[in-house]
């Protein structure tokens, strides 16, 4: 008997095999091939201005199309509601075109362009059409679609920028009743009292403003020492920065115009003043709730203009009990929410504060306090 062990077992895999390497060497030589002829395009399009022009015009050619289809788009939705355009060119009745219908649209102006340009031509004829159809067709249809594309970004910012200035901002104290711990943007909310323990409700306020709700941009602090912090979200200014800002109408306007504009990375949605008094420094016979007063309408102008939520302080420099219904404190309590805040001490020694005649942040660590206490001593 024959020896065949190399023999092959299989011989239809084998000869796949050799299909395979075949067709693999001829793509691999097409490949090759390919790629010197595309290096000699290159060559021969910086070399050959007509060519270049010729290549141009196809890729202009291509541009041109997408852009047509784009106008068809563009006017086919224009009519999508109603078919009055039409009717005022005298091509139809005022009628609905269907989602449906506009599709269709689209595919017979599409097949009717394709016959009529598979005609026999004239390149005069072709030139004359680019100069007098064409081109300015193209000057009208970017103008169009430049004005709509703005008009429609327009649209939408004021869309969004409506549903922000109708967003209410939660103060995040824990105030009851509820309302109190929410504030509107079209009413300012003045607080009085002592001087840390305002400093300490308003940090409370701005951190969680930055930390807890959601789709919350910017606020700007009229701080009267900044604090450290890597939030782009909170511009801190000193009271160097904006002291007597609010003398006039337009005076805070034009300090954050020409030094702080830049800063602003996003819509102001809170504004807070630390000292009232001393953003409107006034004259001498005036007394704090005037010239706070007066600070107070200038300053909640211009956060109307921005959109923002305002929060004014009028610090103490001590602790005491004053009545905000007497008549010096009438301007403040007509026009925005005019609040009292107090301490209680606790057995512990750590503080309630109360806000207004209810809310109540309870519980805070007399160390925490101190902390916005300029002094070594704090009078209670």
């Amino acid at each position: 008997m024959a020896n065949d062990k190399d023999a092959p077992i299989h011989p239809e895999v084998d000869e796949a095999k050799e299909k395979v390497a075949e067709v693999s060497a001829e793509e691999a030589a097409l490949k090759d091939k390919w790629s010197g002829l595309s290096e000699l395009a290159q060559k021969l399009v910086v070399s050959d201005q007509g060519l270049r022009q010729l290549v141009g015009a196809m890729v202009a050619s291509r541009q041109l199309y997408a852009m047509a289809l784009h106008d068809l788009d563009f006017r086919l939705e224009d009519n999508t509601s109603s078919r009055s355009n039409f009717s005022q060119s005298g091509c139809g009745t005022a009628e609905e075109i269907t989602g449906e219908e506009c599709s269709l649209l689209k595919e017979i102006f599409i097949s009717s362009a394709a016959t009529q340009a598979a005609h026999p031509f004239e390149e005069s004829d072709l030139l004359t059409g680019f100069r007098d159809t064409v081109i300015p067709w193209m000057e009208s249809v970017s103008s169009a679609h430049n004005e709509k594309e703005a008009r429609v970004v327009k649209e939408e910012y004021q869309a969004k920028e409506k549903e922000r200035r109708e967003k209410s901002i939660s103060l995040g104290l824990g105030l009851m009743p509820e309302e109190e711990d929410i504030l509107n943007r079209d009413r300012s909310l003045i607080l009085v009292g002592w001087s840390p323990v305002l400093s300490y409700v308003v940090a409370k306020v701005i951190d969680h403003v930055l930390s807890s709700i959601l789709d919350f941009h910017q606020v700007i602090h009229l701080a009267k020492t900044p604090r450290q912090t890597s939030d782009h979200r909170l511009l801190e200014l000193g009271g160097k920065a904006w002291g007597n800002c609010a003398r006039t109408n337009a005076s805070w306007n034009k300090i954050f115009v020409t030094q702080y504009l830049e800063q602003l990375v996003a819509p102001i949605d809170l504004f807070v003043v630390s000292d009232l008094s001393a953003a409107n420094v006034g004259s001498t016979f005036q007394s704090v709730m005037s010239v706070s007063a007066e600070a107070q309408k200038r300053l909640r102008k211009w956060a109307t203009e921005m959109g923002a939520a305002m929060i004014g302080c009028i610090p103490l420099p001590e602790q005491k009990r004053i009545d905000l219904n007497t008549p010096e404190w009438e301007k403040l309590r007509m026009f925005t929410r005019l609040r009292l805040v107090t301490t209680e001490i606790r057995s512990d020694g750590n503080y309630d504060i109360i806000v207004g005649r209810a809310g109540r942040i309870e519980n805070v660590s007399k160390d925490e306090i101190e902390v916005y206490n300029p002094s070594d001593i704090i009078k209670p």
